[in-house]
């Protein structure tokens, strides 16, 4: 199989038919149909075209007469991971790039090829003259093109940052991220499992304080990782594994999560149940529902049920049930544009304006559930104060029953969390380049009595 042509799929699925980068890449991976080499030159530039995609879409208006937006889909994709190619894969040969984008307009955009191979041409032959914007010049310009982020996120984002960690923090973005291994405690071995992972040639460590947790190194398929599917792991990040550790569940407990798909914390915290107590994993849609309930079987799990529900709903047959509520609640998703690249673009101002107003109503409601001493956590993939530190100091303002939990003081979490992974109320705040870790925000709350 054609490298480049499996590119162009799913690059097209992602910025044209809305598919996620993680999942479309999964599955076009999953035929099986590419050599080794061939499959990282189809992920380099997926991921890559991603990206660098405002970057990639400036250097082509500076050579075409036709304005990106007025292309035809498949003509503007076939540029754009041509000319993420040309500037920043050396390794392949300018000829050998523009050849492959006529051969894949021959077949998919016929009546443009003239065109892709006039454009691609003239960014092989002047690409060393292209005018970029300079820092001096303008900092959200210049961030924004280099970096790939749309004018608005990156004014948003130094409302609380400074210039310098967001380029760091974009810098870090662009770098593979890590990928880590959670063995299922109740199936699993980590120094097995490690073990397994040698013998297949991919190197694995143990990561220190997360006891089930195993960093993957090297070059590998993940179809190639033992485990995974008959239950005995999955693939989690640090910062997510960490939820169950600071929700801290102890086996016959009462637990709710009131947004569980697709379900990794909250199998996770079955797990460290030992598979005694309950707990009710709700969504809003159905089908990701029965995906939780498939996934607890694979894991060897009978305590999760799941409840098709919306949690901006109040149920009150619930109020003051639970030993712990989780609330991972729906944000913009922004500490994890290093695995998600499509973020930066599907996401819109309104939506900052709009996701506080849902997730405070969740918050809400979860704490109605929490029965008195017990335990309410709040837990986000983004670094934004407005969907964090903000939002949870509201839900305080709001909830005089509640007092805030200082994690800095609970001694389970000093080796696994870094000293300035707290803020000064002893919150979790997690940045990737400082922590090695997605982005995560992570607050406790105790229901008082």
């Amino acid at each position: 199989m054609n490298p480049r042509k499996s590119a162009f799929r799913v690059i097209r699925k992602v910025l044209v038919e809305g598919a996620y980068s993680n999942l479309a890449t999964a599955e076009e991976l999953s035929k099986g149909e590419m050599s080794e080499k061939d499959k990282n030159l189809f992920v380099e530039i997926v991921y890559g075209t991603i990206e660098r995609l405002l970057t990639v879409n400036y250097v082509i208006g500076q050579f075409s007469k036709i304005k990106i937006r007025k292309m035809d889909d498949n003509t503007r994709v076939i540029l754009q991971m041509s000319a993420y190619q040309l500037l920043f894969l050396d390794r392949v040969p300018d000829y050998a790039v523009i050849n492959e984008a006529v051969k894949l307009a021959k077949v998919v955009s016929k009546r443009s090829e003239k065109f892709i191979n006039g454009v691609l041409r003239t960014i092989a032959r002047e690409k060393g003259e292209i005018e970029w914007p300079d820092r001096s010049a303008g900092t959200v310009k210049y961030l924004s093109i280099h970096y790939s982020y749309p004018d608005w996120l990156v004014k948003t984002l130094l409302e609380e940052y400074s210039p310098d960690f967001l380029e760091e923090l974009f810098a870090n973005h662009m770098e593979k991220p890590k990928l880590y291994l959670r063995v299922n405690s109740l199936k699993g071995n980590r120094d097995v499992m490690i073990e397994e992972l040698k013998n297949l040639g991919i190197e694995g460590l143990p990561v220190e304080g997360f006891e089930e947790a195993i960093e993957l190194r090297g070059a590998f398929d993940l179809a190639e990782i033992p485990g995974i599917k008959e239950g005995k792991a999955m693939i989690q990040d640090l910062s997510s594994m960490l939820v169950a550790y600071v929700l801290d569940p102890i086996p016959g407990q009462y637990v709710m999560d009131l947004c569980a798909a697709p379900g990794g914390k909250t199998l996770h915290m079955g797990e460290k149940m030992k598979n005694q107590g309950r707990i009710i994993a709700r969504d809003v849609f159905s089908h990701k529902v029965e995906l939780i309930k498939k996934r607890q079987e694979l894991h060897g799990l009978d305590i999760i049920h799941g409840e098709i529900h919306n949690g901006l709903l109040f149920d009150p047959k619930s109020e003051e049930i639970a030993d712990h509520v989780l609330v991972d609640a729906p944000c913009s998703g922004v500490g994890v544009i290093g695995r998600k690249p499509e973020i930066k673009y599907r996401l819109e101002k309104k939506h900052l304006e709009e996701l506080p107003k849902t997730q405070i109503r969740i918050l809400n409601n979860g704490g109605s559930y929490v029965k008195k001493g017990g335990f309410l956590i709040y837990s986000t993939c983004t670094i934004l104060k407005e969907e964090n530190q903000a939002l949870t100091e509201r839900f305080l303002n709001e909830n005089p029953d509640f007092q805030s939990v200082d994690l800095r003081k609970r001694e389970d979490l000093a080796g696994i969390v870094p000293s300035d992974g707290f803020t000064e109320k002893g919150e979790i705040l997690l940045l990737p380049p400082r922590h090695g870790m997605d982005g995560f925000y992570i607050r406790c709350f105790k229901k008082n009595g």
